[in-house]
């Protein structure tokens, strides 16, 4: 009975450990962003994962070896596929939305590195922009930032965007108020940690329907159908793209 116990404790630590040993370590960043609003973004060397917690709530996953990207969403049970390389022709939304800036940050300022719990930031403050960013070091994998450039359009100095924000000027076209001369955060990050997560984090869903274009995933059908001009707003490059099986 005692040599049975044993081996049952046995098997029982075995599997454990297996499963643990299946996490791999990765950065989870609470990020938000003035057109996309509030998104939880999983970085690693292994692949990524940004899921909108805002007004639209899609999710994009993506992995190695391909790193083709997937952009679904969970209500609607869609889906749309592309390459990295597609993706970075294209964008989520067109400029007439969110205005793509220069990968690298070339403003004035002050340059040095601050903190954010123990990671260490490089960050430049001017008169008339703010910077910062996570450098990939061993954290990320290089094709981590060319998706969340492509995303947020926003420098990153081939690293991980932590903030961009710049002066306004004149009116607040969201909110009507006078903002002239005060800094408007475009992306900033509230936190930062270090987790533990499955690679079935960055894996794309089974049994979803292929989505005829990008618009539909990003938007909900309810949200589609009570604003009709939406289809118009959301066309990338004038026309719609198809989706790819998986």
């Amino acid at each position: 009975m005692a040599v049975l116990i044993a081996l049952s404790l046995h098997c029982s630590a075995s599997v454990q450990a297996g499963g643990a040993a299946k996490l791999i370590p990765a950065l989870k960043l609470t990020q938000s962003h003035d057109f996309w609003g509030v998104s939880e973004t999983i970085v690693s060397l292994q692949g990524m994962r940004l899921e909108n917690k805002g007004r639209m709530h899609f999710t994009v996953v993506a992995s190695r070896p391909s790193w083709a990207v997937t952009v679904f969403r969970d209500d609607d049970k869609v889906f749309i596929r592309e390459s990295l390389e597609e993706l970075e022709s294209t964008g989520l939304v067109s400029e007439f939305l969110v205005v793509k800036k220069r990968r690298l940050f070339d403003g004035r300022g002050s340059k040095f590195t601050s903190k954010i719990g123990e990671f260490s930031i490089s960050e430049v403050r001017g008169p008339r922009e703010q910077f910062a960013y996570l450098p990939l070091g061993k954290l990320a994998a290089p094709e981590v930032e060319r998706i969340l450039y492509t995303v947020f359009k926003q420098p990153t100095n081939g690293g991980i965007p932590i903030k961009y924000g710049r002066v306004q000027k004149g009116v607040d076209w969201m909110t009507g108020l006078k903002r002239g001369g005060q800094i408007r955060n475009v992306l900033f990050t509230s936190d930062i940690k270090r987790v533990m997560v499955s690679p079935a984090e960055f894996e794309p869903p089974v049994g979803y329907r292929m989505a005829a274009s990008v618009q539909e995933v990003l938007m909900s059908k309810v949200s589609r159908d009570a604003s009709g001009d939406m289809d118009e707003i959301f066309e990338i490059g004038g026309k719609k793209r198809g989706a790819k099986p998986r």
